[in-house]
């Protein structure tokens, strides 16, 4: 597979957002090393404090506001901004109760 088309994204709607799956191991198995996702935050909500063990992350902020952490640094995030995540390092995404909109990453 070499394209991800929109209908092609597996939703799953969790307590603080949703999260589609672009493109995954359990998707495209060709693909074991990629995880991209389409990941959406509620205002008041958060994913909060986790790792990934075998994995970096990169995040792109493509809507709305965002606190984000890594390790124990903590930026303000607006459309268009990145976060760079290393293997294993402890990282959380919140947004503020007052948001005006959905967090799109």
């Amino acid at each position: 597979m070499c394209f991800g088309c929109v209908e092609d994204v597996e939703w799953e709607e969790l307590d603080w957002g949703d999260l589609g799956c672009v493109v995954r191991p359990a998707n495209v198995p060709e693909w074991e090393r990629l995880c991209v996702l389409d990941v959406k935050i509620r205002p008041g909500q958060g994913h909060d404090f986790h790792r990934h063990p075998h994995q970096e992350e990169v995040l792109l902020l493509r809507a709305g506001t965002i606190d984000q952490w890594v390790g124990e640094e903590r930026k303000g995030l607006t459309a268009g901004d990145t976060a760079f995540i290393p293997f294993g390092k402890v990282h959380a995404t919140f947004v503020a109760p007052d948001a005006a909109e959905t967090a799109r990453l």
